[in-house]
């Protein structure tokens, strides 16, 4: 268990990088409502599974607590269509070297144990999806296939859970992350940052890795999230 001083100095505590990208923050938002919170609000969750997705629920809300406002906020908003706020409360507007807008990136400090927290539930629904664990793959469609204004089956909230998993789990480029504001919890910035030509081709090819883990499988799907980021 990481100490308060070892938090406080981040250390064995990564840098990730969050997209302000609706079609991510819809997965990742998915990964509580319905999965975890529907699971761990279940009452009858057989061991080992029920302590494996308690876990995961408790890092979960750890990852969505160290979002910057204005990215809590537009995860938050209806459909995430409501654009993210630029000011001060930990926002920012971020530049190519021409000067285009482009999709902001928050570097964020993540604990390894919450994201292997996150790995052991997603290990623990493939395991019930391959016939393993017939008890737990039961309870998955007894707790999912009932909300209403869901759409797809547990497969299709598994393979997306798994999807927004990756993308917290991507280790960013560390002349892209020099350019970022650094924890805006704790370090708040605002205004213009303006990427170089050479961090700007960083921030691409980053970018290209979360729309292919987001959206590959899907031509059209791919084609509309590419078009997102300028």
């Amino acid at each position: 268990m990481l100490s308060i001083t070892d938090l406080i100095r981040g250390n064995n505590v990564p840098h990730r990088l969050l997209p302000a990208d609706p079609i991510w923050l819809k997965k990742f938002m998915a990964m509580e409502e319905p999965l975890l919170y529907s699971l761990y609000t279940f009452g009858s969750l057989p061991e080992p599974a029920a302590s494996v997705v308690d876990h995961a629920y408790q890092s979960w809300a750890r990852i969505f607590l160290r979002f910057p406002g204005p990215l809590r906020d537009y995860a938050l908003s209806p459909h995430h269509q409501m654009p993210p706020r630029h000011d001060e409360n930990g926002q920012y507007r971020l530049c190519g070297h021409d000067g285009r807008a482009l999709v902001e990136l928050h570097a964020v400090d993540i604990r390894s144990q919450d994201i292997d927290a996150l790995s052991a539930v997603l290990a623990s629904f493939r395991n019930a999806q391959s016939g393993d664990n017939r008890e737990l793959a039961e309870v998955l469609e007894e707790v999912v296939e009932p909300l209403p204004g869901v759409m797809g089956t547990s497969d299709r909230l598994i393979e997306d859970f798994e999807r927004s998993l990756r993308v917290l789990q991507l280790e960013p480029d560390g002349l892209l992350l020099k350019a970022l504001p650094v924890d805006p919890t704790t370090r708040p910035a605002s205004g213009d940052i303006s990427l170089d030509p050479a961090q700007e081709r960083a921030y691409h090819a980053h970018c290209l890795e979360i729309i292919e883990i987001v959206s590959a499988g899907d031509p059209w799907a791919l084609s509309t999230h590419r078009r997102m980021y300028p």
